[in-house]
């Protein structure tokens, strides 16, 4: 019987581990943590996020190699996930697209797959850090806290950093060093955006629809322009919310490089501009002796209202005029493009996932490595991240 270890006991790992125990081989997962698949239980706001019906891998994911992510969902995508959970006794509800658990619990999800591995006699040890890995006659050994273990095969699943401790940091990234194995450096994505400015404190508590707009321009000179809508989180440090998390790797990544960095948030986003300057106009018209403060909350939260008056330099006191001046044109503009300067993401340990990991080149159709027989990178160790909304659990899913 072939003997296959696991480094790493988060999703794809224990998805792996329960696909390699139905093919008949010997499985133990390795965890570092003193329980498996914790950072499942913190998905979708805990209830779990488990896929998406609206499925996309060249508009949903991130990757050097989109065309051969592509051939891996081919094998293994939404449906077969439906039909993996459903034949495990869960109950899937399809919420816009979104497929959560029934229960609306994360842990029911956990407390399946223990179900599961528990069933195909998968072996597991909890709190045992991996130390080394080399490849050796016997095969693969494995140098741990505990003891060392020799496996015919070895599967990396050991995700990236995010979402855990600082001492945590390194996380699987360090084994694919040691293995020389070609990666991309781990960067946070789907998370917060820090930027510079007070008036961040002001307005820190506010929820609204609009967009975020980020330019970024590379040491050629070459533009890429990225804009995402929907629900904006200020807080005292900037801006969140999931318009926010789907464009952080992107400014992860051109402030790791030194990139240049121009970002925008339009709160009338469901309005062009040439729409926007008729509506603003009228509105002025109308209230031409009105509080300008009175004014503006009509269109805006009072605490963004009072910064963007701040910026364009009208006082609260002030009363509405016609024809507009050039404050009131100013403002008209901040309302549209409102200029933040980015200082940096959230740090790791506080984003969803990451961006980088080993790259898609290096590993063939079945994810070994074509460098080392036998061993096998899934999840987060793979140049895979995708957009909100359960894809990178798809990924998990599927790569496992």
């Amino acid at each position: 019987m072939k003997k296959i270890g696991i480094i790493g006991g988060g999703a794809s790992g224990m998805m792996a581990a329960i696909a390699a125990s139905k093919k008949g081989a010997s499985v133990m997962i390795l965890e570092k943590q003193d329980r498996i698949g914790k950072k499942i239980l913190a998905t979708g706001n805990g209830k779990c996020n488990l896929s998406n019906l609206s499925f996309s891998a060249q508009r949903d994911y991130h990757s050097r190699d989109k065309e051969k992510l592509e051939k891996y969902f081919d094998r293994f995508c939404v449906q077969d996930t439906i039909s993996f959970f459903e034949e495990c006794g869960l109950m899937i509800t399809d919420k816009n697209g979104y497929l959560y658990p029934r229960s609306g619990q994360a842990a029911t999800v956990l407390n399946l797959f223990l179900e599961q591995l528990e069933k195909y006699q998968v072996k597991v040890q909890t709190e045992c850090v991996v130390e080394s890995v080399s490849h050796t006659k016997k095969g693969y050994l494995v140098k741990t806290n505990k003891e060392e273990y020799y496996f015919d095969e070895l599967i990396l699943s050991a995700g990236s950093s995010a979402g855990t401790k600082e001492k945590d940091k390194l996380g699987g990234m360090q084994l694919i060093k040691e293995l020389q194995i070609k990666a991309d450096p781990m960067l946070p994505a789907l998370t917060a955006i820090r930027c510079s400015g007070e008036q961040w404190k002001a307005m820190a508590g506010v929820r609204c629809d609009g967009e975020i707009t980020v330019i970024l321009q590379d040491k050629q000179g070459k533009t890429q322009t990225f804009r995402e809508r929907g629900e904006l989180q200020l807080t005292e440090y900037g801006i969140s919310g999931i318009p926010t998390f789907q464009l952080s790797r992107h400014v992860s990544k051109a402030l790791q490089q030194h990139n240049k960095t121009e970002a925008y948030l339009d709160f009338i986003p469901e309005l062009s501009w040439q729409e926007w300057k008729l509506v603003f106009e009228k509105q002025v018209k109308r209230s031409t002796g009105r509080n300008v403060l009175s004014f503006t909350e009509g269109m805006i939260n009072k605490k963004v209202a009072q910064v963007l008056l701040k910026e364009a330099g009208i006082r609260n006191t002030e009363l509405i005029c016609y024809p507009m001046n050039d404050s009131a044109k100013k403002l008209m503009q901040l309302f549209k493009k409102y200029p933040i300067a980015i200082k940096e993401t959230n740090p790791v340990f506080v984003s969803q996932v990451c961006a980088g990991g080993v790259y898609l080149s290096e590993l063939d159709e079945n994810l070994q490595v074509k460098a080392h027989q036998g061993l096998y990178v899934t999840g987060e160790l793979a140049d895979v991240d995708g957009r909100c909304g359960g894809y990178n659990l798809q990924w998990a899913w599927t790569s496992g």
